[in-house]
């Protein structure tokens, strides 16, 4: 820029090198100012990250084995990429100097006409793009977001740890002023987001204001509470009694559901009574009451099968 010419404003990233010359005098003195994008935005600066992106394409196809770049292999991408043909039918270095790279002829090109012409494709395949990332065409949801609700915000996705939380301090249209909680500390930086950007977290509050619909135990009346002690309190402890639908009683097969018959304990046969006294082992009854579920078969062991256990 001429030293005596308009202000400069450069858009940068909000890089720690980039913030320490925000306010520098050295770049205020020659009308030179610093324009950092918002922290948690990651298309902050998109023509330069396109730039990047074709300059990384181009390095990938002359070596594909990714080695280090020496200063003439980078000298010789950035040469290819510059006399590459755009859309507009002139490579970026004939746009530079208004000369045919091949011939070195004047060219006659208006400046103008090539940023129009630049901001009219990009305005026509704003929508062409978004379809292409969103096929469903659903549009971001918006959560209700007051100042001191947490939120978590989309772009905070981490393979180690979970999002950080973020404190709402302030709230204007669709934008919002957050801080970040660092463990149980607050940190002094403010960011500033779209509603559509965050995720609010639900508190406790509103859990616990959910869960006492369904406790009607812990209503109790305010005049009992001064006849309750507190060994009444800590003996038993609360319980939630959630209402839910009593179960369907299983259907109860018809040859169950009479009792099983018990076998006395005092029927030994003539056999077992000859028996030693070291091996006779008494059977205990097994008389079972009444019950509608269904019950498997009690049996005798196999060792009783040589002896004769009928009742008459």
């Amino acid at each position: 820029r001429p030293i005596d010419g308009p202000p400069l404003t450069i858009r940068a990233d909000a890089a720690t090198g980039f913030q320490a010359l925000v306010n520098d005098r050295i770049l205020k003195s020659h009308n030179i100012s610093l324009e950092i994008g918002r922290h948690k935005n990651r298309n902050k600066n998109p023509v330069a990250e396109r730039a990047i992106q074709e300059l990384q394409g181009e390095i990938r196809r002359q070596d594909p084995t990714g080695n280090p770049l020496s200063a003439l292999q980078l000298t010789t991408a950035v040469n290819r990429l510059n006399s590459r043909i755009r859309q507009r039918g002139l490579s970026s270095y004939e746009m530079w100097i208004q000369r045919e790279q091949f011939t070195n002829q004047q060219i006659s090109v208006s400046d103008k006409q090539l940023i129009e012409a630049q901001h009219n494709y990009r305005q026509a395949n704003h929508l062409p793009s978004a379809l292409s990332k969103n096929p469903a065409g659903r549009i971001p949801s918006s959560p209700p977001i007051n100042v001191g609700d947490i939120v978590y915000l989309n772009t905070d996705l981490h393979k180690h740890h979970a999002r950080d939380r973020y404190l709402v301090v302030e709230s204007k249209g669709n934008w919002c002023h957050l801080r970040k909680f660092a463990g149980n500390q607050l940190r002094n930086a403010m960011y500033l987001v779209k509603h559509s950007e965050c995720l609010l977290v639900p508190t406790d509050t509103n859990l616990r204001s959910d869960a006492s619909q369904h406790n009607a135990v812990d209503q109790v009346d305010s005049d009992s509470d001064d006849n309750i002690s507190d060994e009444d309190v800590y003996a038993k402890p609360t319980q939630h009694n959630v209402p839910q639908t009593p179960p369907d009683p299983l259907p109860v097969p018809p040859a169950i559901s009479a009792p099983v018959e018990s076998l006395p304990s005092t029927a030994v046969s003539a056999n077992e009574a000859e028996m030693p006294t070291s091996t006779t082992q008494p059977v205990a009854s097994t008389t079972l009451p009444t019950s509608t579920r269904p019950r498997r078969r009690i049996r005798l062991p196999a060792r009783y099968d040589d002896y004769d256990m009928s009742t008459s």
